[in-house]
């Protein structure tokens, strides 16, 4: 239970001893403490990751094995090197859609420098401990690229296929990072979120852009400012609760707005009505109170009716909403730029239809096709029609190395997914202390957890193994550090 409120819940080790003591109360469970459950945690990482390998090595060797390889993101001055495998047979079984528990991790690696050479020989005793994989799945990172391609000159039978995610945003990066368009949308989004935060507006703010992986999540941006259009053109900012009203500089637009549909006649007043309008103008500041639409329209005809005046009450009543005011002054931009944002989402419709064929259904001829048809039907310029051409020869150079009636995998996520949950559940001892056995939690997340499973490892794994293993693998971790230089005495 310990293992997978870990695991499953997310939980940390405290949490999971705070849990099992208010479980306690109602239902007769021992309470083991902070110290117990971790060793359980990381003995059940080790026997997974080392022992489980050393068992079922022969039945390992006769798969056809994927390996999916990423990078940690660097911990203190080390990076943690992490394969995952899964068999072809098994990958199809799963339709695609893998669960941490579908794959086996078959290598855990630490590195101050990482290369291309490291990586090669992690690569090559994997193959030696499962069998040469028929293919290997990367980021594109260039560590990765030249150690995977060495292992494919001296194993010309694996294939290495690029993370589609990863391509697709270097693509989105080649054509917008220069692009004056896309770099003045940015501008003007950050300027929005800065203006329109703590304010009325705020449930309009757009959403924050990463400095990370910029490339890789601009959905939510782009989306947004699609969604701010569209509200836009319904016209309807009452919902916005902000009320009726003028303050100063909104009261000084209308009167200038007034004046100059005057002088141009625009309306057959005499003179007289236009200087008693003017006059009783400033009877509609209501500087920090607002009225809704009814009570206001009841002010501005009490004005209007005694001068004799009719037909400006929707002019009037158009400036006057407060909402409709503050959002033209945040978010006007969007409608100058309305052609660059629709482009983009154009290019992103690009982006999310190849992303779900080739992760849903794999890399295959049938959905290479789909996505050529797709992408032609969605080009309608010069610049949609350039980016769509670079994803096609992407895609079709991909197709090539896929053996006629096969489906091969594209994508990465379940590393990324993998490292994701790895980060955030250390991220408290890496953030402060580095590197440390917290890294075979890679394997009891891996893990299928069972009563048999938790036994094996119960009984194979003593927590002097793991002290072993991690004096051989692990340098000195910056507790120790911490400790020697701040907290021991002379």
């Amino acid at each position: 239970m310990a293992s997978e409120l870990v695991t499953t819940a997310c939980s940390s080790f405290r949490a999971v001893g705070k849990s099992l003591k208010i479980i306690n109360k109602y239902l007769p469970i021992e309470t083991p403490s902070t110290a117990s459950i971790r060793q359980w945690v990381y003995r059940l990482g080790y026997y997974e990751l080392i022992e489980q390998l050393n068992l079922k090595r022969a039945h390992f060797k006769r798969a056809n094995w994927v390996l999916i390889a990423d990078f940690t993101a660097q911990i203190g001055t080390y990076k943690c090197f992490i394969v995952l495998g899964i068999r072809l047979d098994k990958l199809k079984s799963c339709q695609w859609h893998l669960s941490h528990q579908d794959v086996t991790l078959l290598g855990l690696e630490l590195w101050e420098h990482p290369n291309g050479e490291k990586v090669f020989q992690c690569l090559e005793k994997i193959s030696t401990q499962v069998g040469v994989p028929v293919q290997i799945v990367v980021d594109g990172a260039s560590d990765l690229n030249k150690g995977v391609n060495l292992f494919c000159e001296r194993h010309p039978k694996t294939q290495v296929f690029y993370d589609i995610s990863h391509k697709l945003a270097c693509l989105l990066e080649k054509y917008l990072k220069d692009d004056e368009d896309w770099n003045l949308f940015v501008n003007s989004v950050s300027t929005a979120k800065a203006q329109s935060q703590q304010t009325m507006l705020t449930c309009l703010t757009p959403p924050q852009l990463r400095t990370k992986a910029r490339y890789m999540n601009l959905h939510t941006m782009v989306r947004w400012a699609v969604r701010i259009l569209k509200f836009r053109e319904k016209n309807n900012f009452e919902g916005l609760g902000l009320g009726f009203g003028f303050d100063e500089p909104g009261f000084k637009n209308l009167v200038l707005n007034l004046e100059t549909r005057f002088q141009e006649q625009e309306f057959n007043l005499e003179e007289a009505q236009i200087n008693k309008l003017l006059e009783c103008l400033p009877n509609l500041l209501t500087e920090n109170h607002r009225y809704d639409r009814e009570r206001f329209y009841e002010k501005l005809v009490s004005i209007l009716e005694p001068i004799g005046i009719d037909g400006l009450e929707e002019i009037i009543l158009d400036a006057a909403n407060f909402g409709q005011t503050k959002f033209e002054e945040i978010f006007g931009w969007t409608c100058e730029q309305s052609s660059a944002i629709h482009l983009y989402s154009i290019l992103l419709q690009m982006v999310e239809f190849v992303e779900e064929k080739i992760k849903n259904h794999g890399l295959n001829r049938r959905t290479v096709a789909s996505c050529r048809k797709q992408i032609k039907e969605l080009s309608n310029c010069e610049l949609s029609h350039a980016f769509g051409c670079e994803v096609i020869e992407f895609l079709e150079q991909q197709i090539q190395k896929v053996p006629l009636g096969k489906t091969y995998l594209a994508s990465s996520d379940i590393v990324e997914s993998l490292i994701g949950k790895f980060k955030f559940l250390n991220q408290r001892v890496a953030s402060i202390y580095g590197l440390n056995q917290s890294v075979l939690l890679f394997g009891t997340l891996t893990a299928e957890i069972t009563p048999k499973k938790i036994k094996n490892a119960m009984e194979t794994v003593s927590w002097n193994k793991i002290k072993q293993w991690t004096h051989e693998q692990i340098p000195v971790s910056n507790v120790a550090k911490r400790y020697q230089a701040l907290f021991k005495e002379e």
